[in-house]
């Protein structure tokens, strides 16, 4: 699972610069960002996408009391005309 939750994270992180940096047809103004990040001139965005999801804990006994643990990411990548893109739900 691991593997698959690191996936997911690269490409909701990939998904939310995508989304910042957006294209003009989507009105979305470049934030003020570190000169470390910024991106090149003469890029351009490929995807848009809309991600949401949540953490998914389990409250389990520990050595001595109880202690939440991570069960699982809950989470989907859609496009602009709301077509799944991705997701950890399975199929």
């Amino acid at each position: 699972m691991g593997k698959r939750v690191g996936m997911v994270a690269a490409v909701l992180a990939a998904a939310t610069v995508l989304l910042v940096s957006g294209p003009a047809a989507y009105a979305l103004a470049a934030p003020t960002v570190p000169a470390t990040i910024v991106v090149p001139g003469g890029n351009v965005p490929f995807l848009v996408a809309h991600a949401r999801g949540a953490q998914i804990y389990k409250c389990q006994p520990s050595s001595q009391a109880y202690a939440w643990t991570l069960t699982a990411p809950a989470a989907v990548l859609k496009n602009g005309s709301n077509q799944l893109l991705s997701s950890t739900l399975g199929s």
